[in-house]
């Protein structure tokens, strides 16, 4: 009888069972069905390659049959189906775990944004103000200075009129006097375009920044909920293998009380094949051998070796 599977190695590979597959000769004779379980459980294969090594070997019904039996314990225990009378069928024998539920996916909605406003936020460039490129401080540095002139000549002229035209120190006094006032408003102009461009500066930083926070809160709250979903994934998926390893206890609960009918009634079988020193109807009935067969003969050793090895 062949090695069940404490023969294999169960740190073993995929390639590991394929390449003894390939040097017994015997890889296309496992069924596709075989091989994807030994994809998954590459003990799995060299166990099952060891019974179709038995399989090959044998020189009677009985000892295929047996080996036959061994390897669909195996497909039983690992994939849940057998192989029938050869091996190259597939007959399930429970269900195997699906869960209709899809997992959650996460999406980012606020993620790039949120990476483009910090991007902004540490590039942001130190508060500059140039007076030579603002228009409006211009304008009125032209105006300012056009008045203060304008100013200035007048107060000498109406100073000179007073004195017969004969410009004075306190003419002098008087246009310095008017020019001054209209720079104190030019002054005061770009003290004002000054702060207007320094909070325009700071405004736009502070709203980069309630943006940024505005992000992550939502960004944030995005996240939880796909927690949320996935925990409530996880919670359904797992009731759901619960139902179904209650129902593969059950079906193996089954199995195991057919499989001691079976036993029982195949070791019945050999005690009357012992007792009688040949196979009656009903001992040819219960292990398919011929009636008639001597208790003597190999096919009754093959029989008490498979019952003591189970």
């Amino acid at each position: 009888m062949g090695n069940n599977l404490s023969a294999a190695n169960k740190s073993v590979t995929y390639d590991d069972f394929m390449s003894a597959a390939q040097r017994s000769g015997l890889l296309e004779k496992f069924s596709d069905y075989d091989l994807q379980t030994a994809k998954k459980f590459p003990e799995f294969g060299l166990g099952i390659l060891s019974y179709k090594q038995d399989y090959a070997n044998a020189s009677t019904d009985e000892q295929r049959a047996l080996a036959n039996a061994g390897a669909n314990e195996l497909r039983a225990l690992y994939g849940s189906y057998t192989g029938g009378g050869d091996g190259s069928e597939y007959y399930a024998t429970g269900p195997e775990f699906e869960y209709g539920g899809k997992a959650p996916e996460y999406t980012d909605t606020y993620g790039e944004a949120g990476g483009r406003l910090l991007d902004g936020m540490m590039n942001y460039k130190p508060f500059a103000y140039d007076p030579e490129t603002d228009a409006v401080y211009g304008a009125a540095r032209k105006m300012y200075i056009r008045e203060g002139e304008r100013a200035a000549e007048s107060a000498i002229a109406k100073t000179a009129a007073k004195t017969g035209g004969i410009p004075s120190s306190y003419s002098v006094t008087a246009a310095s006097q008017a020019e001054d006032y209209y720079l104190t408003k030019l002054s005061d102009a770009y003290n004002e375009r000054y702060a207007q461009a320094y909070k325009e500066w700071r405004d736009r930083f502070d709203m980069m920044s309630e943006s940024l926070g505005a992000a992550s809160k939502l960004q944030q709250n995005e996240l939880q909920r796909y927690l949320d979903e996935y925990d409530n994934y996880q919670e359904e998926r797992k009731a759901a293998y619960g139902e179904y390893s209650d129902r593969l206890d059950r079906l193996e609960d089954k199995r195991s009380a057919e499989a001691k009918v079976q036993s029982e009634r195949v070791q019945n079988a050999l005690d009357l094949w012992k007792l009688y020193g040949y196979a009656t109807e009903p001992v040819s009935a219960a292990l398919g051998v011929p009636v008639g067969t001597p208790t003597s003969d190999r096919s009754y050793k093959d029989w008490q070796i498979a019952i003591k090895t189970k």
